[in-house]
């Protein structure tokens, strides 16, 4: 069964979030995946602007007790900072390098279309869930 869709409220709100694993399976059941898990969690929280409030990291699921404040304007360096901390140093690099390429040949449209792709992931419930596992699971099966 599906689950019901989240509601999202328009201003600062505290969320339980509940993510199985798929199959059930138990995934997390070693020290060291629950630990990679929690590093996975903590620059994904970054990335996302969310703050924790607590966790807890089952064999098969996750409980997490989340906020997500209000939207605030980033500027570049602060995006690719949080690039940085999500996908590394490479990553950020390549983006800094594309949007400073596509500024100066006056491709402003393509520039503000990425740095908006890049925001419309932050502060935001759903692509903080989304963000967190798919890293973990891209991580998890060595891509």
């Amino acid at each position: 069964m599906a689950r019901i869709k989240r509601v999202k409220l328009p201003t600062t709100t505290w969320y339980h979030l509940i993510a199985r694993v798929t199959n059930r399976e138990f995934l997390l059941e070693t020290n060291g995946k629950k630990s990679r898990f929690i590093d996975f969690l903590y620059r994904s929280l970054d990335f996302s602007g969310v703050e924790l409030g607590t966790y807890v990291i089952m064999d098969n699921h996750i409980h997490l007790f989340v906020r997500v404040p209000e939207a605030r304007e980033l500027d570049d360096a602060e995006i690719l900072r949080r690039i940085t901390v999500l996908n590394g140093e490479n990553r950020a690099k390549t983006v800094r390098e594309r949007w400073e390429a596509w500024q100066k040949s006056g491709q402003e449209i393509r520039y503000k279309a990425d740095r908006t792709r890049y925001l419309r992931r932050m502060y935001n419930v759903s692509q903080f869930m989304k963000t967190l596992k798919e890293i973990f699971w891209v991580i998890q099966n060595g891509f």
